[in-house]
Order: C-alpha cells, then structure tokens, then sequence
C-alpha cells in the first residue's frame, strides 16, 4: 500500500467532505460502470423481445439493432466513464504538482538571462552538399 492510499480517508468521510478535497468518483466508477451495464443490457432485451413479439419485420428489425444498441450503449458509457476517471486523475496529479512546487522541489524555469548550454558534443559543421549555383 502506497503512502497516498495509507492516508486516504473512509468513504463516507469523503461523502461528506462539504470541503470537497477528497473524492469519491474513483471508488464508485466500477460500480456506475456495472449498473450501466445492467441498464444496457435490460434495454437491449427489452428491444429485442419487443421486436420478436410483434413478428416479420420488426423481429428481423430487433435481432439487428439490439446487439448494436448493446454495443454502442456499452463504448458510450466505458468512454464517458474514462473521461471522468481521466479529468479526476488531472486533478490529482495537479494537486501533486502543486504540492512539489511549495516544497521547492518540482519543476525549474530556465533563466532568461543565462546563456543557452553548449551542445551536447561540441560545435558541428554542416557536412551537407551544398547545391549549384
């Protein structure tokens, strides 16, 4: 267990966090993601078992279109789940960042009025052809 985790607070500590620093997006997304694919899953038999109660072109209609709805329901929810967990990440790293830079450590602007630093081996000449005049 890393030190992050160590000092991570109980779930419903961070339910209720009205300061909103500790989130609880990242312990609940498996879940979310396993409730919508129920949801999915339900709304692609409920399509599919309409259909073929109706018969002729609505069944042939159903056997199509509810693997596609499964499907395409499925990457729309895996993908915006991502994009969530992603923006919540960007976050947390900021946060790090942050962090690392009041403590002195962290990143370094190079200074304007220092010279540039020599190339790496020496300075180079151009070895290339040079065209007709």
């Amino acid at each position: 267990m890393t030190t992050s985790q160590a000092s991570e607070p109980s779930f419903f500590s961070a339910l209720f966090d009205v300061s909103f620093s500790n989130f609880v997006t990242n312990r609940i997304i498996k879940v979310l993601y396993i409730l919508a694919l129920i949801g999915v899953t339900i709304g692609a038999l409920v399509f599919l078992v309409t259909g073929l109660t109706q018969g002729g072109g609505a069944a042939l209609l159903a056997l199509i279109v509810a693997p596609l709805y499964f499907l395409l329901g499925l990457i729309y929810i895996r993908v915006l789940l991502e994009v969530i967990i992603v923006l919540f990440r960007i976050g947390e790293n900021t946060a790090v960042m942050a962090e690392a830079m009041q403590r002195g450590g962290g990143f370094s602007t190079p200074n304007p009025a220092s010279p540039p630093p020599p190339p790496p081996h020496g300075p180079t000449t151009r070895t290339d052809p040079q065209p007709p005049a």
